[in-house]
């Protein structure tokens, strides 16, 4: 019993500095208070993403009265991105995909794909909303949309999330 108990703590130990843990040992992060759940878009007009002319800067916080306001990530604070709904113009048929990038270094940290659907007479659009698992940024991010075509068609975002203490 002594060498079991040994050896599942090696194993916890090994994890500890390997920096992750399983699942199971984590606790939860989650919004503590209303205020912390978070809508973002971006501005109008929008504006440019710092790492490429082509992506769209979330930095707007869509209210809960439906208003407008600007947003950064407080200090003390990172941001937990737990969805992504887009919209992106292409061909009939054809896919758009997505991703989201850090605003200051261009890293891509999440991308999805939406199929684009005729909707009418020049209205040929990819919608698509998706979950975005654990996904923790601590500075700006931007959306980055690729339809095969040069210069990228528009597009458009909303990304949900909440605000968490930065441990």
């Amino acid at each position: 019993m002594v060498h079991l108990m040994r050896g599942g703590a090696t194993v916890f130990c090994a994890c500890l500095l390997a920096g992750f843990l399983p699942r199971a040992l984590l606790a939860e992060v989650h919004p503590k208070r209303a205020s912390d759940v978070v809508t973002l878009g971006t501005a109008f007009p929008p504006a440019a993403c710092p790492a490429s002319a082509t992506a769209l800067l979330f930095d707007t916080r869509i209210l809960s009265d439906g208003t407008r306001a600007p947003f950064s990530i407080p200090a003390g604070k990172v941001l937990v991105i737990t969805g992504l709904d887009y919209v992106g113009e292409g061909v009939s048929g054809a896919a758009v995909a997505a991703s989201l990038i850090h605003a200051t270094s261009g890293e891509q940290l999440f991308t999805t794909v939406g199929t684009v659907h005729n909707f009418g007479v020049g209205s040929d659009v990819a919608h698509h909303s998706t979950a975005v698992p654990e996904l923790v940024v601590k500075g700006a991010v931007c959306l980055q949309t690729d339809s095969g075509t040069s210069p990228p068609l528009p597009s458009q975002g909303i990304l949900h999330g909440f605000l968490a203490p930065d441990r």
